[in-house]
């Protein structure tokens, strides 16, 4: 049997500003970045550092770029 997803309910604010950040990223218009800590498994780390390095890039790049593409793609 397969698990109910948890909702949670949003306010008008943060639906807005949901929508603004989506149209903002859809335009490819960033705004500056903000350090983030984020715990990530040794291995799948490994591995974006080599792709981003064999294709010239840097990590942290290619990371954003990925995440772009994830939420586009939602």
């Amino acid at each position: 049997m397969a698990k109910k997803a948890k909702t949670t309910k949003i306010n008008p604010e943060e639906a807005l500003q949901f929508l603004e950040d989506m149209r903002t990223l859809m335009r490819d218009k960033d705004e500056l970045t903000v350090p983030v800590n984020v715990r990530i498994p040794a291995n799948i780390l490994r591995a974006l550092k080599a792709k981003a390095k064999n294709d010239g890039k840097k990590y942290q790049s290619l990371m954003i770029d990925y995440l772009r593409r994830g939420l586009r793609d939602r």
